[in-house]
């Protein structure tokens, strides 16, 4: 077994520093939130939430992540969050985001927002995660899941 092998903590797959900059974010295996004004928000702005969407913010939701990062020799620190609703209002729907969806070749909704709220976090109807920022567009994982530990660990980070 290697060592990021070894470093996975329990059934969530996630390496022990990510999992610890979850915790340290409030997040538990058993977290659960009410998701009623991220739905609301994004219908509002037009998006179709997909069951897997739901699932993901029902244990991600609300939480913002902040993690080092090294950029040309400065440590400095990054974000993630998970407020769906905030992120929706940020971004154009018909500017950008039916753009990627147009790109990826399906219905996307938005999840989130990295990189300290400048790429948009958007999910598919099978739970796979893209990134957008003008016209930079990125897949992040296959699950929420893998896109936080892609993200966080800044890799396997394809660019589209």
């Amino acid at each position: 077994m290697d060592q990021e092998s070894q470093e996975r903590s329990g059934s969530s797959g996630f390496s022990a520093q990510t999992l610890n900059l979850l915790r340290s974010a409030g997040w538990s295996p058993e977290r659960a939130v009410d998701i009623g004004r991220y739905v609301q928000a994004l219908e509002t702005e037009g998006y179709e939430v997909f069951p897997v969407v739901e699932t993901f913010l029902r244990r991600f939701g609300g939480l913002e992540i902040a993690y080092p990062i090294n950029f040309h020799s400065q440590s400095l620190t990054n974000s993630i969050h998970f407020d769906a609703a905030a992120a929706a209002a940020a971004v154009d729907n018909e500017g950008y985001v039916s753009k990627y969806a147009e790109r990826i070749g399906v219905p996307v909704c938005v999840i989130g927002e990295a990189d300290n709220r400048s790429t948009t976090l958007m999910m598919d109807q099978e739970g796979r995660v893209y990134g957008g920022f003008d016209d930079y567009l990125s897949f992040y994982g296959e699950t929420g899941e893998q896109a936080i530990e892609h993200i966080i660990g800044r890799q396997n980070i394809k660019r589209l």
